[in-house]
């Protein structure tokens, strides 16, 4: 998933980069970029503790359906 954001925000960061600017434009543009990074950055910490949440609950579940599954 991290992968995904950051292919997200490299393409972001062309987009915003090809956009004709003045020094005005220009300083608006970086200061979007760095606040979707930001968010971005937020996205990925968010991203890997409900990865780990998951999986830990879903391997739990799973335990205790081969229990079950094996009569114990």
């Amino acid at each position: 998933m991290i992968e995904y954001y950051q292919k997200a925000f490299t393409e972001i960061a062309g987009r915003l980069k090809s956009i004709p600017s003045s020094g005005l434009e220009k300083a608006y543009a970086e200061s979007l970029l760095s606040q979707i990074m930001v968010i971005l950055r937020d996205l990925d910490g968010s991203t890997k503790t409900w990865c780990e949440q998951v999986i830990k609950q879903m391997f739990t579940e799973a335990q205790v359906q081969t229990i079950l599954s094996l009569g114990m």
